[in-house]
């Protein structure tokens, strides 16, 4: 668990200021402590003219006692508690419009996430087959080339650019609109242990116990774009949260992408308007590879990025004088290599446990009720779907209505 000194006394300023105010942004300029604040008489604080006269009312009102209440139930929890005050805290949340003076942490946050190339990618709830297939594949290719893929463990789009970067041995990150011991939304459960279990971290702005309310989600994505490069757009309708996403990233100076989609489809529509407003559209991850390749070139790899069409057949390409960005792009090495690969058969990864294989095995190409596959294997149901969530994730399960799999 990582925090400062000065814990509380944030978590006691964010209870009196709230998630939406841009007194942060002052206080983090000035580097004023709130500790300092905490012990400040009233005349001292107006003086400041930061705050409004109900705020210092508030702030001589309100004791230390709820924000140790939090403090020790994050310590409980092993959440980490960062602050603008630690080097954990990026520079990249400092420079954004209402900077969040407090940041809830399950996993380790990386150290070192200003020299990183984040990416985040967002999406409709409401998902086609389209956008399932664009966003697993995308995310794959993307976290393959070094990004590290940032969504919002929602359903729908987040979800598949999760699972895509843990597929490709990603990194990946979930920002929350809930308290981090909120298990929202429910079944994204197992998802989100895989994203801890597989070097990745959830961060909530929120303290413990806050409800996913929905006021909550158009102020977690400041986060996720602020966190980011840029912010790719997988699938929106005009009204989707996603184009809240894209406006914060705008305003925070970040790059925006969008994925066309159909004219006749109203989850392209937003996506649509987003590129009619300058947008640059992505068709593959090389679109965003290019952009960011020269300045990250000792964290992001060229050559493997193979493209989604053959990515489950390909090996690692490895580079030569002839590989660039342009044959790449054009589709030559995939061609070659694709066609030599094309009848290679998918083999168990050798880190599998020893219950994944068990029910891998038991596994057809026609799908198996999982009450034929508890009898099989006598795995309990729980365990059961737990695997499944890791297996899919792999890519060697397909899941289908009515808690039916197959190979």
């Amino acid at each position: 668990m990582k925090y400062s000194q000065e814990a509380i006394y944030w978590i006691w300023l964010q209870q009196i200021i709230g998630y939406n105010s841009n007194i942060s942004d002052s206080l983090i300029e000035y580097n004023i402590l709130p500790s300092t604040l905490y012990k400040m008489k009233q005349d001292e604080v107006e003086n400041l003219k930061i705050f409004s006269s109900s705020q210092i009312l508030k702030m001589k009102m309100t004791s230390l006692q709820q924000a140790e209440n939090i403090f020790n139930q994050c310590k409980q929890y092993n959440y980490s508690i960062i602050t603008p005050d630690m080097l954990e805290y990026p520079d990249r949340l400092k420079n954004i419009y209402m900077s969040p003076l407090v940041m809830y942490v399950e996993g380790d946050i990386y150290n070192n996430i200003d020299s990183l190339p984040f990416i985040s990618m967002v999406g409709t709830r409401r998902m086609s087959s389209y956008g399932k297939k664009v966003a697993s594949d995308l995310s794959y290719d993307l976290a393959l080339s070094g990004f590290t893929i940032i969504s919002g463990l929602a359903l729908g789009i987040d979800t598949e650019c999760h699972k895509g970067a843990i597929k490709a041995g990603g990194n990946t990150a979930a920002v929350l609109g809930s308290g981090l011991n909120i298990d929202y939304p429910r079944s994204n459960s197992d998802l989100r242990k895989s994203i801890l279990k597989h070097n990745g971290f959830i961060l909530s702005e929120f303290a413990p116990d806050t409800m996913p309310i929905s006021r909550n989600f158009p102020l977690r994505n400041r986060i996720i774009s602020g966190l980011s490069l840029g912010v790719v757009v997988v699938e929106a309708d005009e009204k989707s949260g996603s184009l809240i996403t894209s406006g914060h990233a705008l305003t925070q100076g970040r790059d925006v992408y969008a994925v066309p989609n159909s004219i006749y489809e109203i989850n392209g529509k937003g996506t649509f308007k987003l590129i009619q407003q300058g947008a640059k559209p992505v068709a593959s991850a090389l679109d965003v590879l290019e952009e960011y390749f020269w300045l990250y070139n000792d964290k992001l790899v060229m050559d493997k990025t193979n493209g989604s069409t053959y990515r489950n057949e390909l090996p690692r390409i490895e580079p030569t004088a002839s590989t660039t960005l342009d044959n790449i792009k054009n589709g030559e090495i995939i061609e070659e290599v694709g066609t030599k690969q094309k009848d290679k058969k998918k083999s168990m990864p050798i880190y599998l446990t020893e219950k994944q294989k068990k029910i891998y095995k038991n596994l057809t190409e026609q799908p198996k009720r999982i009450e034929l596959l508890m009898e099989e294997t006598n795995i309990n149901m729980y365990d059961i779907l737990s695997c499944m969530t890791e297996l899919e994730i792999y890519g060697l399960v397909k899941a289908y209505p009515g808690k039916q799999f197959s190979k």
